[in-house]
Parts: C-alpha cells; structure tokens; sequence
C-alpha cells in the first residue's frame, strides 16, 4: 500500500459567525452577502497571497499557505475588508502549521482538525492561531496569549494566540505620523475618490478591463439528468438534454450557473444535496430524468433548495420527439423565472427563437458531443465524424459547424508537423466563420474563433471574439479560461490570473487545462512558488498533455529543484517530440518576448538541450 502524500502547511479554516441566526433572519440576503464575500474578497485575495482555498464549506472554507506570515496577511486582510464593507457577515478565522494529509486536492489529519478547532473558538472577526504559527509570524505582528486550549479530540493541549492587530511593517513610527490637523477632510477625500473615478472611467472607456467577479446572484448547479429508457446506449440523449438546459440557464447573466465539467462529475453517484452545496457552492440544484420511447419522450425535472433541502418547484413533461427543443427551453425559462431571472437579454431571446435543426442531424451532434467530452484519441476521431454527419444533413446546424472547428483548434494546440499545423488553422477558420454566419449569437463560435486568431497573432480581435463569448454566456468557465489564455499571449498576466479565478469559481472541479493556464501565468510573473502546486496538479490529472510537464520542468528549473526537473523533462519526452528548446520553438508557441525568453531560460536551467 502506498504511503500518504504528507505536506508540512499552514492551514486556515474560516466560518462566519452565527450564520444560522442569520440565515434565518434574511436567508436570501444573508447568502448573497456570503457569495459576494467570497468571490470579490477572500478568493481573490488567497491567490494574491500565494495560497489555495482548498475547498468551501457552507459558511466558510478551508485554505492552504506555505507561510505562516502570508497566511496570517491573507486572514487580516479578510477581517478589515469585510469591516470596511460593513458587511452583517464577520469571519472567525483558526490557524495552525502542521503535518497534513493531501489526497486528490483535499487536505485531512489532526493539522486540519487543530485549524478547525481554533476556528470555533476564536471571536466574530477575530483570528486565533496556535504557537507554531506564532513562532513564524512572531517578528512580523504583534500577538496575544490566548492561554493554553483543550480542543475536541485533540489530545494534548493547544497554546493559542491572538493576532492582536495588522502586520508592523504597515504600521507608521509614531513620531512619523501625519498630524492631526494636516488630516485629509471629509470633502477631500470625496474629491480624490470623485477624480479617481473619473479617471478610470475614461481610461476603461477606451480599453474596457476584463469581466470580473459577480457574486450575490442565484446560484444553481445543473446534475446530469437520470436515463429511464432502459437502454444505456441512450446516455448521450439524456446527458444531451440537460446539458442544453444548462446552456440556456447559464446565458441569463442575472444567475450563477455551475460548468458542465463540474455538475457531471457527478454523472451515476449518489450524492446528497449537502454534498452538492458544500463542494460546487451553490444555493439550488436541478434534477431530472429522460424516458425516450419511439418519438415520445418523457422529461421530469425538479429544482431543490440545498439550505433546506425543499423542492422548490417540479414539473413533467409528455410530449411528441418534436417537441424536445421546446421541452428544453420551457424548462429553462421556468427556473430562471423563479429564481428571480425574469428579463432576458436580446440575445437570450433570440436564441430561444432560431430555426429547430434537423432531428437527425441533432442526434448525430449529441452522440459526437458526449464523445468529445473524453480524452481519448479514437473517440475524438469518431466524434468529429458525428459532427461532420450532423453538417452533411443540416449545413447550417452551427453548434456542429463550431464543434469542427473546435476540433481543428486542438489539432493546432497539441503541435505537431508545421505543415498539417497550418492546414487546421485554415480549415478551423473556415468552420468558425461558417458557424458565424448560420449563428451570430453562438458563444462557442466566438470563443473558438478566437482561440484560432490568437494563433495566428491576431490578438486584438481574438480578445473581442472572446469577450463577446462571455456577453453571451457569462456563466461558462471556458470562456474566461480561453480569454485568460489570449491574454497570456499579449503579456497581461495579471488580468489572466484574475480570468482564472472566476473560471476556477465557475467550475470547482475544473480540468488540468484551467491549472496550466493559470500555472502557467504565475510562472511568467516570476511567481514559480505560486505557479508550481496548480502545474504539479495538472501534470498529476493529465498526464499525457505534455504542455503541463513543460511549465512544470521550467517552474523546477527556476526553483532550483534539479531533481523534479529531470523526471518533469522525462514526462515531457514521454508524450511529445519535444528533445530540445529548438523543438519547443518549432510546436509554433504563441507566447511573446519577454515572456517567450522566460520559458527559453527555465528549461535551459530545467536541462533541457539547445538544439
């Protein structure tokens, strides 16, 4: 039997106080408070402290650091933002270093439990650490004794500290302290904060910044719906049919709609709806079941409430194969209207209205699309030959036009010969403007568009194609992810980083790729601590997409891990043609200078030959 995989980490854990009190007093309020909390404040900040929220947990969460100081930086500033928000919601924060457990992204063993432990103890807006982290921290914030603790089935007693106030080193000297009287007035500062806005007002005006955060809404996870057919050949109609309610939802942008990747993860588990809530962070979810007999079909679909596990609202459905595009959208337009989405945009409704597809040509798209959805080469062969029969019976059917093209563009992202490389850009193109022309509002065109101009350096309009992706779609994490991905290839790394965090919030269980994308942003930041953890976990899941073992050869290589870096090359040989920086150069990279001089530097210090 293996043995664990044990780390030395500074953990926090983190619940808001008298959240149940509060739920009760305003549940609606209460938990958008908490949602916003978490995605403007405390997510954002843990990545900008080199951290990692390892999961959330209803009314709070549990990060990992490997600094006691950053950890202890990244829980005071979560207490005085959320003061100064004068949010009702204040955070009890628990920290402790200690030897943990990780297994598959999570952490376990009394490390945690001692942070959990402190946690409950410590005052509304408070943070109470143990020694170990007091001995770390000690030079950089001023503590105090908390006295010893006997924590639940924590054997020994703990020592406790209090963080009695911000880091020092932000602390003016007192004799260096501005005047009372030189104190800026009410007015000023309204002025200040006036021309401020001002400012940004015009500068985003000709450069508008990319989408963030944007918490407070509904938000719904969408579980693959259960086939009643009797027949598992039947999956991909199913899968098909919720996945397509999904789409629809997650295009109203006045609700917070979970990805695909995540909700299907699910696909054949018996989960609880608490378990639904704790890992994906949502407030509903959506279940169903598809009974396909002939042309009639049958859809059941009901909403839940994962706070108090209430059926909020439940509907079937009986009605002729025909009737299935209708089925679909009636479903969606009733969820989002008793979520409180009742206004939709133009485009939402323009979508809700285009032509039905050929029924043939449809079915062929849903079999090609659950195909596609795995990793295996044959399936992605067999799957673009759906959607190449889904084209030759409807020429116009766009979602397989910009499946095609979708299937190009990764012909293009794995490398390979130069010439068969440009030949798929071409035909890729080709597809997407196609899908375009037969569907102007599809999202999946605009974003795959993109994704083909930026390698061909056209990265102006590929930030468009992918910005309008997301007007239409704001809820879809590869949209955010592909942007973060254009973005990387123009040297705006910060904004990258920041696309990352919303994709990783829209899609907890995210793929390897959305690790790569954002490693690989801290790792041309200079940022190699912050970047290794995300790519040692893509080339984990992933291990045959060779870019991972790249970025993560180059990340070692700078961290002076010699070591790792030989075995991270060793993986790179194993699923590429990638012998020397020479042939990295030649898989046609589209990253620019510096950043492209950064990744010639760290394999070269990873070992990697010349030539």
């Amino acid at each position: 039997m293996d043995e664990p995989d044990r780390r030395l980490l500074v953990i926090v854990c983190a619940d808001v106080a008298g959240y149940t009190r509060l739920m009760s007093e305003n549940e609606e309020g209460t938990f958008a408070q908490l949602q916003s909390l978490m995605g403007e404040i405390v997510v954002p900040a843990a990545l900008r402290h080199r951290g990692r929220i390892v999961k959330t947990m209803g009314d709070g969460f549990l990060a990992e650091f490997r600094s006691a100081v950053k950890a202890i930086v990244f829980a005071t500033e979560i207490q005085r933002r959320c003061a100064e928000a004068d949010s009702i919601l204040r955070f009890r924060i628990g920290i402790h270093l200690g030897d943990v457990i990780t297994k598959d992204g999570d952490l376990f063993g009394d490390g945690v439990n001692i942070a959990a432990r402190l946690q409950a103890i410590a005052e509304p807006g408070g943070i109470l650490v143990s020694r170990p982290v007091r001995d770390h921290a000690r030079d950089h914030f001023p503590f105090e004794d908390a006295g010893e603790q006997r924590l639940k089935n924590i054997p020994r007693p703990v020592r406790t500290f209090r963080v009695a106030g911000e880091r020092t080193a932000l602390v003016r000297p007192r004799e260096a302290r501005i005047p009372r009287r030189w104190a800026p007035s009410f007015l000023m500062i309204l002025v200040m904060a006036l021309s401020i806005a001002l400012f940004a007002a015009l500068y985003y005006a000709r450069d508008p910044p990319p989408v963030g955060f944007q918490q407070g809404k509904p938000s719904i996870a969408v579980l693959p719906f259960i086939n009643r057919s009797g027949d598992s050949s039947q999956e991909y109609f199913s899968d098909g049919l919720a996945e397509n309610v999904l789409t629809a939802l997650s295009r109203h942008p006045d609700l917070f709609v979970i990805s695909r990747n995540s909700t299907f993860a699910y696909k054949g588990k018996a989960i609880t709806l608490a378990e639904v809530a704790r890992v994906l962070g949502v407030r509903y979810v959506l279940e169903g079941s598809v009974q396909k007999s002939g042309d009639q079909l049958r859809v059941t679909a009901h909403l839940a409430d994962t706070q108090s596990g209430a059926q909020v609202w439940a509907e079937r459905y009986d009605r002729s194969l025909q009737d299935l595009f209708a089925v679909q959208d009636e479903i969606a337009d009733k969820i989002a209207s008793r979520l409180g989405a009742t206004l939709k945009s133009v485009e939402v409704a323009a979508s809700s209205q285009k032509p039905q597809p050929d029924l043939t040509a449809y079915d062929s798209y849903l079999r090609g699309r659950m195909l596609r959805q795995t990793n295996s080469k044959e399936q992605m062969l067999e799957a673009r030959a759906l959607f190449e029969k889904a084209v030759e019976l409807d020429p116009m059917f766009a979602p397989a036009l910009a499946e095609l093209a979708s299937a190009a563009s990764r012909e293009v992202a794995m490398g390979g010969d130069p010439a068969n490389r440009e030949a798929a850009l071409t035909r890729g193109l080709a597809y997407a403007e196609k899908a375009l022309s037969a569907d102007p509002t599809l999202p999946m065109a605009h974003m795959v568009m993109g994704d083909l101009l930026m390698r061909r350096r056209e990265h102006d309009e590929a930030v468009r194609r992918l910005k309008r992706a997301i007007d239409l779609n704001p809820n879809a994490a590869e949209y955010y992810a592909g942007l973060a991905n254009i973005l990387t290839a123009t040297g705006r790394f910060d904004e990258a980083i920041v696309l990352m965090q919303r994709a990783f919030l829209l899609d907890p269980l995210h793929p390897a790729t959305y690790d790569m994308f954002l490693g690989r942003a801290l790792l041309l930041s200079r940022r190699f601590e912050e970047a290794l953890p995300h790519l040692r976990d893509c080339s984990r899941q992933s291990p045959d997409y060779w870019p991972c073992h790249l970025f993560l050869a180059i990340t070692y290589g700078y961290l002076d891990q010699q070591t790792a870096a030989v075995s991270a090359l060793g993986d790179l040989r194993r699923t590429s043609e990638i012998r020397s920086v020479k042939d990295y150069l030649r898989t046609g990279d589209y990253l620019p200078e510096p950043a492209l001089g950064v990744v010639r530097d760290g394999l070269a210090r990873a070992g990697l030959p010349p030539e």
